[in-house]
């Protein structure tokens, strides 16, 4: 295997983990939001 294949894959690699973090972290921080404002308008509610 060349070097340019090589990073190239390693760079693809990176890229789609990265990616896959930031999707999750999306997910979980919109739910996290979503609970937060429910919180919220209970709190404003009482």
């Amino acid at each position: 295997m060349n070097k340019q294949v090589f990073t190239t894959f390693f760079v693809l690699m990176i890229l789609s983990v990265s990616v896959s973090a930031g999707l999750f972290d999306w997910i979980t921080g919109k739910t996290t939001v979503n609970a937060n404002r429910k919180n919220y308008s209970q709190c404003n509610n009482v």
